[in-house]
């Protein structure tokens, strides 16, 4: 899932690459809201036809790589 993210975010690095590291950090964060958003509203979806279970464990795991890649981020910005 994380191969998937980065795969994402690498659309924007030709369009990043001159900005400096602020207006950068403010793309990429808008960038993983918006996909946030996408996979919620497609978890929404899904609650219809899996059970309750197995949609909060897909929630929680999202929710962890969405956290856990913005923290890398920082921390490639901060270099």
């Amino acid at each position: 899932m994380l191969e998937r993210l980065w795969s994402y975010l690498g659309l924007f690095r030709k369009m990043t690459k001159e900005m400096s590291s602020t207006h950068r950090e403010d793309v990429l964060s808008d960038a993983l809201f918006y996909l946030a958003k996408k996979l919620k509203s497609r978890i929404g979806r899904i609650t219809t036809t899996v059970p309750h279970n197995k949609v909060i464990n897909t929630f929680t795991k999202y929710a962890f790589l969405f956290q856990a890649t913005i923290n890398k981020i920082k921390i490639i910005i901060m270099f």
